[in-house]
């Protein structure tokens, strides 16, 4: 069961998915189930496909959790409890959720409010190539003192390295620039 870390935005209706793989020595199906400390529902049970040994299921759960309308972080949980497992220690994972207020436009960051190198409430990176370097804040950038944004360079793999900002309130049919 894995699904990463997320930030969204107050009330925002977040589909929820995650990838099963059975490790087990026999073919079946399997409960996956959710729990949340927040937001609507705040939890979910289903079940898998039949799933061969080794198998995996991109299971897309049918009800949708909408995030709570105070801002603050939640555990989610996806777990299952099969009868017939017999190994129980990969049978969950937890998530932390950041439920954040929109900002509106403009928005300014000088990434100050945080020690280096952690990164902003609400704001998230995803290092795709999972190699050592991922977005932090660093004393030792140029732009502004004490913290500025940066992504080290690995010499020896390409970047694939993302930075994300907290939720934009945005008017549909408006022009930004």
């Amino acid at each position: 069961v894995s699904m990463r870390d997320i930030v969204v935005a107050t009330n925002e209706t977040l589909a929820l998915n995650i990838v099963v793989r059975n490790e087990g020595a026999t073919t079946e199906s399997a409960p996956v189930k959710w729990i949340c400390t927040g937001g609507t529902p705040t939890s979910g049970n289903e079940t898998t496909s039949v799933l061969t040994q080794d198998g995996t299921e991109n299971h897309n759960f049918s009800i949708a959790w909408t995030a709570p309308a105070t801002a603050g972080t939640y555990q989610l949980t996806f777990y299952t409890e099969l009868a017939t497992d017999g190994d129980s220690s990969n049978d969950s994972t937890t998530i932390e959720i950041s439920v954040v207020n929109p900002q509106t436009v403009p928005v300014s960051e000088n990434f100050d409010s945080v020690s280096s190198p952690e990164i902003p409430f609400g704001w998230s990176v995803e290092n795709k190539n999972r190699d050592y370097h991922e977005w932090i804040t660093d004393i030792y950038g140029d732009h502004s003192e004490p913290n500025s944004i940066c992504l080290w360079q690995d010499f020896f793999l390409q970047a694939d390295d993302w930075l994300f900002s907290c939720p934009l309130s945005l008017e549909a049919g408006k022009t930004y620039n």
